[in-house]
């Protein structure tokens, strides 16, 4: 049986506006009893903001000369063949193309049957990891393979993607450095792990649904953007002429 959804009363919306400037994410799961996903959801919904302060500190997420965060995860050079939950890079390609795959597997496990890695046309000026559609919606996923490209994560005006994530080697990115309605997802070992991401694998589109259907989709609202048609119907169209083009060889080696 399905568990309704857990909704932010007053009392608990003004902890955390309180708290949330200066706590550490570990402490604000304990003491609002919520998983990391619901308080940065929350967080960002209220528009809070981390202190100058927090993000200076041990706690912010920032990379200092010395700093060891995230090395027992980081994808390392040189790796070992068949050694267990590794896989060897010169064979597979970059960090950023084996992250492409695991963000495509992931959607796949979602529901979505229509999936283009490295996708680009003349319609959208982006780019992104992973594009990928189901029936009703769509989902972007953006690789982020090390710190360096830090730049790269900022919000996307317009453009693919219904949700849209970041997906990085674990500790890569916080839930702090995300842009308003972004969710993340970490990559560790073989497995993509769900760091900031509505619960539930509902997916629901952006039209409006009946009132008790809409209770259950609260949470994934929050997370929603509201994506070009014409960038939408552009790349859908690519994927296409990408999957009818080997029909098509064989139609043309039949003729001859």
């Amino acid at each position: 049986m399905k568990s309704s959804p857990r909704f932010w009363t007053t009392v608990e919306e003004k902890q955390l506006r309180l708290l949330y400037p200066n706590t550490p994410m570990a402490e604000l799961t304990t003491l609002l009893n919520r998983p990391v996903g619901a308080i940065a959801g929350k967080a960002k919904t209220l528009g809070l903001k981390r202190t100058e302060a927090f993000r200076a500190g041990e706690h912010g997420g920032r990379l200092r000369p010395g700093n060891s965060r995230g090395v027992s995860t980081r994808f390392q050079s040189g790796w070992k063949e068949n050694s267990p939950g590794e896989r060897r890079i010169s064979k597979r390609g970059s960090k950023h193309k084996l992250l492409t795959e695991m963000g495509a597997k992931w959607l796949r496990q979602n529901g979505f049957d229509v999936i283009a890695t490295e996708h680009s046309c003349e319609q959208n000026l982006e780019q992104p990891g992973v594009v990928a559609f189901r029936s009703n919606c769509s989902a972007l996923i953006e690789v982020i393979a090390n710190r360096d490209s830090l730049a790269d994560c900022k919000d996307h005006r317009g453009g693919i993607g219904v949700y849209r994530f970041y997906l990085c080697p674990e500790g890569v990115l916080t839930p702090d450095d995300l842009p308003p309605r972004w969710g993340l997802l970490y990559a560790r070992g073989r497995s993509v792990v769900e760091i900031v991401k509505p619960r539930g694998n509902l997916w629901p589109g952006l039209g409006p649904h009946s009132p008790d259907a809409e209770v259950t989709c609260v949470e994934w609202r929050a997370y929603q953007h509201v994506p070009d048609d014409i960038a939408e119907r552009a790349a859908l169209f690519s994927i296409a002429c990408r999957l009818s083009a080997p029909t098509k060889k064989v139609r043309n080696e039949q003729a001859q």
